[in-house]
């Protein structure tokens, strides 16, 4: 009998030691070393026995597990890297326009009252004329500009010559707050052809070239214009 026992006992022992010599592996990122079995787990999560005890632990936590088989060779067991969450695809970047700004499309009507009388005598290509809006400038209901704002522009156009009179004016800029919002609309013209009346006097013909009207835009004058270029307008905080 004291040799049976002596025989369960060691038998007892080495499958107790290679029990333990063939356990899984979990290395934690804090140092820790568990010796268990895997039991699976989730994407989150890693389920491992130790001492017959289930424990969970978050793959957050965990470094490496090393799966050992009974049917392998020390040599042949492998180490297996915990798998990181997927890293969530980048968020698309606005792009830098329509971060805090917002767009007045090109083909946008703008009536400006003018605070000067433009005069075709006398006047020069480049001249400045100042105005103000005649009515809110609105984008989708939300109103960038009020009626009132100060808008300043140029005559890109005087000319006077025997065919006719030419005068026409364009919007340069916007003063708004503290901003100075450069414009591109397109020409707001004035044009008168000569009059020209012919006498025949028998001998020779006379011309007589006369202007029905002067060609001038008045002060207070109500003028349209429209954008040829977007505009972007910075977001009032």
């Amino acid at each position: 009998m004291k040799k049976y026992g002596l025989c369960v006992f060691v038998i007892m022992a080495c499958l107790w030691i290679v029990s333990f010599a063939w356990a899984d592996t979990l290395e934690m990122k804090d140092g820790r070393l568990l010796e268990g079995v895997y039991k699976g787990g989730t994407q989150h999560s890693i389920r491992f026995q130790v001492d017959g005890n289930i424990s969970v632990f978050p793959k957050t936590d965990a470094l490496a597990i090393t799966f050992s088989d009974f049917n392998a060779s020390p040599s042949q067991r492998t180490m297996q890297p915990i798998s990181k969450a997927p890293t969530p695809a980048p968020k698309p970047k606005m792009p830098e326009m329509a971060r805090g700004q917002i767009t007045l499309e090109s083909g946008t009507k703008i009536p400006v009252r003018l605070l000067d009388s433009i005069y075709l005598e006398g006047s020069k290509k480049g001249g400045w004329f100042k105005g103000m809006l005649e009515s809110d400038l609105t984008v989708n209901g939300t109103t960038i500009a009020p009626k009132g704002t100060r808008v300043n522009g140029q005559i890109v156009t005087a000319e006077d010559s025997r065919s006719g009179a030419t005068l026409a004016i364009t919007l340069r800029e916007m003063i708004l707050r503290d901003q100075v919002i450069p414009l591109v609309t397109n020409n707001y013209m004035v044009q008168e052809e000569t009059a020209k009346n012919v006498f025949d006097l028998g001998i020779s013909t006379l011309k007589i070239v006369r202007r029905d009207r002067e060609v001038n835009i008045p002060y207070r004058s109500l003028v349209e214009f429209e954008t040829a270029e977007p505009v972007y307008f910075r977001r009032s905080r």
